[in-house]
């Protein structure tokens, strides 16, 4: 509508710049607006047509744009599908591989598990064995100290007996000299001497022993528990080092496989590349056989021909001789 105003207002300005004076007194107002309605109703009559045959190369091309979406879009479903699959298949390919792998590191895990409760075992029985033989140490220990323990009293009841002894004869023989009292004395300070000896050595060995039995208990432990740590780091090791080897696996299969699908495509192409010029040379070769056979039957089908025209002839001079 604004195109058919600017249009109106251009003609009308036209015509004004157009007119004379003397024209202006000719010029009927009326006539003048009845033709530019009907020029205008004509112009939009014309818009509108056009406008409708735009509209309708529009909705061809959409139909014609949507069609060919539509087959872009069943093309890329296609090719979807079937990479799908291929990929598909890749994975199932992958699984079971990985499921192999899983085995095999379930059955590394197995054994080592078996290793380690094995030497878990052996520890133990060795720990069992040192406890007992701790055990029999401790034994002999209190045994050894019975015995001191034993003649320790045996010896403080001699000696008390000989005290009494020395006693009744003290008391006997009040009237003995000095030295019989000193050399008592001495002999009885020699008897204590000896059995603070006697008793200090026996605490020491009894020590020594205890102190050697608890060492080779505490490096047993010890020893226990350094082989428990590098068993344990030993299959962590193992462990890393199969994860490692799955990586490597996993990445030179992909590789490999990507090498043979190149290798394939290449192979097919060749292949296609080699039919295609076996077909053309098969092509050649018939058009020349059929070039060939061309002149061959033209010149049989003119033997025949002649032939048929002297049998003609011969029979023809067989009558007029007859």
């Amino acid at each position: 509508m604004a195109v058919g105003t600017c249009f109106i207002g251009i003609l009308l300005l036209q015509c004004f710049l157009l007119f004379t004076p003397a024209q202006a007194q000719d010029f009927k107002p009326e006539k003048f607006d009845k033709s530019l309605l009907n020029d205008s109703l004509q112009e939009q009559e014309i818009l509108r047509e056009e406008m409708v045959l735009e509209q309708e190369i529009l909705r061809e091309e959409m139909e014609q744009i949507r069609i060919e979406m539509q087959r872009i879009m069943e093309e890329i479903k296609v090719a979807m599908k079937a990479e799908a699959l291929k990929l598909k298949a890749e994975l199932q390919g992958l699984q079971q591989e990985t499921k192999s792998i899983q085995e095999e590191i379930l059955g590394i895990m197995e054994k080592s598990k078996n290793d380690f409760l094995a030497g878990k075992e052996e520890m133990r029985k060795e720990l069992k064995k040192m406890r007992m033989e701790a055990k029999t140490m401790t034994k002999e220990i209190k045994q050894v100290l019975q015995s001191q323990k034993a003649i320790w009293q045996q010896e403080t009841t001699a000696l008390k007996d000989s005290l009494v002894e020395a006693r009744g004869e003290m008391n006997s023989a009040k009237a003995d000299s000095k030295e019989v009292l000193q050399s008592s004395r001495a002999a009885f300070s020699d008897f204590q001497k000896e059995k603070s000896i006697t008793m200090a050595d026996s605490r020491t060995e009894s020590g020594a022993a205890m102190f050697e039995a608890g060492s080779i208990f505490k490096k047993s432990q010890q020893d226990y528990k350094q082989a428990s740590k590098n068993i344990a780091e030993e299959l962590k090791a193992d462990m890393q080092e199969t994860r490692r080897a799955m990586k490597r696996r996993t990445r030179t299969q992909r590789r490999d496989s990507k090498n043979v699908q190149g290798e394939v495509l290449a192979a097919l192409k060749i292949a296609k590349n080699k039919r295609v010029a076996e077909l053309r040379h098969d092509s050649t070769r018939k058009k020349l056989r059929k070039k060939k056979k061309c002149p061959v039957h033209t010149k049989a089908n003119q033997e025949k021909r002649t032939d048929q025209k002297n049998r003609e002839t011969s029979s023809c001079c067989a009558q007029v001789q007859v």
